[in-house]
């Protein structure tokens, strides 16, 4: 047998055929699979490749695995479909779970709102009894201060007493020293007249005394009636006293107890509140901390979940690339087999083994004489030939295993494109969206910085460059009077010409007005119809440009709900009516024009709280200004003080109209004490309107009159101040604690000649000073310190003021009104 035959199974691969093997049809290797493979095969070599049965088993066995991988495949299809489905479903859920975290997080904010209101419900109540409780210690500390009085009185009234007695008798004394160095006097003289006349003077000298022994006889029992009506005066005084000083115990001790009552009652309820109080802060700190802890479980899960999403996602990316990868791979495999299928590629295969198979036939017929030589040189062949085909096998089942793969991933990979097409697409309207946003946030950022801080402020230094032309000089204060009631009654608001005077004798004295009265009385349209009636202005869009109308609201806090705050994330002012309005003031068209910011309904909220820069400032008018910003801003607009201060100008007057019920809120005796204070009533009678007129008046040539007036009529105050601090009225006034100090002197002064000029008297200015300043509810009436008598007394000394001051024939119309109410009322208690 031939040496082939002994190295038929040299090594071991079964895939060389032995000489016994069934002839196969012959195929021919092509250029390619030698490109692929990388073996180059010539002639002779394709003769020793034969096909046999084994290689097709191999084939078959390789076709199932190619099924199995698509099988598997496209279970993996299926699931990963699935895990995308879930992916979705558990994005939806979170996103659902976020909504409703978010609605939970809007109800906590919501809760935390009203819990914060409850406490300063809860802290207003505290000082609501802090305070009650310190008036009940002041009033204790009144009553005690009233006992000591009582007991001083009570000293000084026996004491007094005493005094007062010896002084009468010393006066008595002094009276009969007097009487007796007359008759001596006239006794002198009648001894010398004595030698001229003796008897005439025996005559007279006897009737002399007989008149002195009468006189002194009448002396001495005029005495003794004046020394027991004092005794029996004392005696009377000593006993009311006592009765007095019984009625005060009483009273007192009644007080007393009630003051103990309350003040138990008080400590009661305060320790009552303070339970309250500290079982309300444990059950929102509970609460707080349940929530708290609910929502960072929460937020725990979210993250987690987000973190698991997160890797799934780039897992899926990761894939995604990869499939990728191996798909650009079968596509350049598919390019280089030009379209040979598997089948075509086994059929060469076949081919090859057929034709080796040959070989080996040839070779076994061949005699061995002669060939050693080229037998051994055929075995090295063959020994390199089975080497190569081992290896080609190796190669060829790495690529049929490649293949297969790709071929089981195409339709994934076809998916995973069209997904990676849609996730790409996403992606790009993402960052279209993204670009869009960032631009938009760009532009508004660079539009921010343009912006001017005050927008509307600094546009009007533009609008209203140009200066006022056409104004009048106001005429003299009493024809002046006429003109305003007239052009107020043009526009068919009717008003006496006292409150016409009033109204104008109260801008020479104050800055600030308070019109009160029942509503529907016409508070505010009486600063409207003025603003228009000294202006000129015709129609709504004129009357805005002088008289300014700010609605005020339950709740304000601070100046920021008057004048507006600053948004430091947008670099821009939030300007209100009132701030607009002080910067318009100031402008060249209207600065030498009268400018009114009405606050309407001004006691809704507490004017010393929105409104106490103001009336700081009333006291300071060289300083009058306010800082809006906490730096300079080289875009302020160009009348700021320093880019960063409004200047609160002379011409601008603040009119709050007040109502009084449930709603609104009390002014303060610094309010009361600044502002003048109008009681408007609307009158019905038809005002004559000839003297209307169409000229709009300058605010300077209006304070040049009240000046003028001022100056003209100032001895006249002067004289009544004088007066009343030498008359009665201040004592008594005293006596309920209560006196008048420099501001109200210096309003006098202001008001008073004004009011005169514009033909009012002396006696109305005066009245309506004192009923609004001194009498008014809370100063003087309308206390519970008080008694009827000590108001009685008041009344009695205002009125022989007003006799002294030379009012004949007029009375305080106002002031007594208000006393007389207050006594019936101090008296109705009783």
């Amino acid at each position: 047998m031939a040496k082939a035959s002994k190295k038929a199974n040299r090594f071991q691969n079964n895939g060389i055929p032995s000489s016994q093997v069934e002839t196969k049809e012959k195929v021919t290797i092509s250029p390619l699979f030698q490109q692929i493979t990388g073996v180059i095969v010539d002639k002779e070599k394709e003769d020793l490749l034969l096909r046999d049965e084994v290689l097709r088993q191999e084939v078959n066995n390789a076709l199932q695995k190619l099924e199995s991988a698509l099988e598997e495949s496209r279970l993996i299809k299926i699931d990963y479909e699935e895990k995308v489905k879930l992916l979705a479903d558990e994005d939806e859920r979170l996103m659902t779970q976020e909504n409703r975290l978010q609605k939970q997080e809007q109800e906590l904010k919501i809760l935390e709102q009203d819990i914060n209101l409850k406490k300063a419900e809860l802290i207003e109540e505290n000082k609501k009894v802090a305070l009650d409780k310190s008036n009940l210690k002041s009033d204790q500390l009144k009553l005690q201060q009233q006992l000591v009085e009582l007991a001083e009185v009570k000293a000084n009234a026996e004491l007094g007493f005493a005094i007062e007695k010896q002084k009468a008798l010393e006066e008595k004394r002094e009276e009969l020293d007097r009487l007796q160095a007359e008759a001596l006097d006239k006794l002198s003289v009648n001894a010398q007249r004595l030698a001229e006349k003796e008897k005439m003077l025996l005559e007279r000298e006897e009737n002399l005394r007989i008149k002195e022994a009468e006189a002194l006889a009448g002396f001495v029992n005029q005495r003794r009636e004046i020394i027991e009506q004092q005794q029996s005066e004392i005696e009377t005084l000593k006993n009311e006293w006592l009765q007095e000083k019984e009625q005060q115990k009483k009273e007192l001790g009644q007080v007393q107890h009630q003051l103990v009552v309350k003040q138990v009652e008080i400590e009661q309820a305060q320790q009552k509140l303070q339970n309250d109080q500290d079982q309300f802060d444990a059950t929102i700190e509970a609460l707080r901390n349940s929530i708290q802890r609910e929502f960072s479980v929460q937020i725990t899960k979210l993250k987690s979940s987000h973190e698991s999403l997160e890797h799934s996602h780039n897992q899926a990316l990761a894939e995604i690339d990869a499939l990728t990868a191996k798909l650009q791979q079968y596509a350049d495999l598919e390019r280089q087999l030009e379209g040979l299928g598997v089948l075509e590629i086994q059929e060469e295969l076949s081919h090859l083994r057929e034709k080796n198979r040959e070989l080996r036939i040839k070779l076994s017929e061949r005699s061995e004489e002669g060939l050693e030589e080229e037998n051994e040189r055929l075995e090295e062949l063959c020994d390199d030939l089975e080497s190569q085909v081992f290896d080609l096998r190796q190669k060829n089942n790495e690529l049929e295993s490649e293949l297969n793969n790709s071929r089981l991933s195409v339709m994934a990979k076809h998916h995973l494109q069209q997904e990676k097409r849609v996730l790409e697409e996403h992606k790009r309207v993402l960052d279209t969206s993204i670009n869009q946003l960032r631009t938009q946030i760009d532009d508004l950022v660079e539009k921010q910085q343009g912006e001017l801080p005050f927008k509307s402020l600094s546009e009007m230094d533009q609008i209203f460059r140009s200066e006022a032309r056409g104004l009048q000089v106001v005429p003299e204060l009493q024809r002046f009077v006429s003109i305003m009631q007239s052009n107020i009654a043009k526009q068919k608001f009717y008003y006496s010409l006292k409150d016409i005077r009033l109204f104008i004798a109260g801008l020479a004295m104050s800055k600030l007005h308070l019109l009160q009265g029942i509503s529907g009385t016409g508070k505010t349209s009486l600063a409207r119809a003025f603003a228009k009636a000294i202006n000129n202005a015709i129609g709504e869009d004129q009357e805005k440009l002088y008289c300014e109308i700010v609605r005020v609201q339950a709740g304000w806090r601070d100046r920021e709900d008057l004048l507006g705050h600053f948004n430091a994330f947008e670099k821009r002012f939030y300007t209100k009516e009132a701030l607009q309005a002080l910067y318009r003031a100031q402008q060249p068209k209207f600065k030498d024009t009268l400018q009114i910011i009405l606050l309407d309904e001004m006691n809704l909220s507490q004017p010393e709280q929105y409104f106490a820069d103001f009336l700081s400032l009333m006291e300071t008018p060289d300083r009058a200004e306010i800082n809006l910003l906490d730096s300079a801003n080289e875009k302020a607009p160009e009348l700021f003080v320093n880019k960063r201060a409004i200047k609160i100008p002379q011409n601008v007057w603040f009119i709050g109209t007040a109502n009084h019920d449930e709603t609104t809120k009390e002014f303060a005796d610094k309010t009361y004490d600044r502002a003048h204070v109008m009681e408007v009533k609307r009158s019905e009678e038809e005002i004559d309107i000839t003297n209307a007129n169409t000229e709009q008046y300058s605010f300077t040539s209006l304070m040049q009159s009240f000046e003028q007036a001022q100056n003209k009529h100032k001895a006249v105050v002067k004289n009544i101040f004088v007066q009343l601090q030498n008359s009665l009225l201040e004592e008594a006034l005293k006596a309920v604690s209560v006196s008048w100090g420099n501001r109200l002197e210096r309003q006098a002064y202001s008001f008073i000649p004004v009011y005169i000029e514009m033909g009012g008297s002396i006696s109305e200015a005066l009245d309506h000073l004192f009923a609004t300043k001194l009498f008014r509810k809370g100063k003087v009436t309308g206390r519970y310190d008080t008694r009827a008598e000590k108001i009685e007394d008041i009344i009695s000394c205002l009125q022989d003021v007003w006799s002294d001051l030379g009012f004949t024939g007029e009375q305080p119309v106002m002031s007594l009104e208000l006393l007389n109410q207050d006594v019936e009322r101090l008296k109705g208690n009783l």
